[in-house]
């Protein structure tokens, strides 16, 4: 229990940093499991939200609550785990001007070779 509850707090705190909109190459396994993570996260709100309806009181000290909290921790390392690619405007910026546009702070560039 206090595992999860690590996790879950390690889940509000990343990735450090911010997540403007860089654009991952997820893998075709990576991205059946978000879409299967996905369906699990949903199913299981969607129960707790009836339940809660049908007895009309919350409660996050529900085991569904922390489930679903866990599965969108695994959601979103899944999701981190896979490569950023490198921007549009970047790649036509190093094409037109050929000279490599550097990165954000401490952000490797991953070019997507089929680009």
């Amino acid at each position: 229990m206090a595992e999860t509850r690590n996790r879950v707090e390690r889940l509000r705190s990343w990735p450090p940093g911010s997540i403007a909109a860089e654009r991952r190459s997820i893998s075709r396994n990576n991205g059946r499991a978000l879409e299967i993570l996905g369906h699990a996260i949903e199913y299981l709100a969607d129960e707790y939200a009836l339940s809660a309806m049908q007895l009309g009181t919350l409660d996050s000290g529900d085991p569904r609550v922390e489930a679903v909290q866990l599965l969108i921790l695994l959601n979103r390392e899944v999701y981190f785990s896979d490569s950023e690619r490198e921007p549009l405007r970047r790649r036509l910026a190093r094409w037109l001007f050929g000279s490599p546009v550097l990165p954000q702070a401490d952000k490797p560039v991953q070019v997507d070779p089929r680009m």
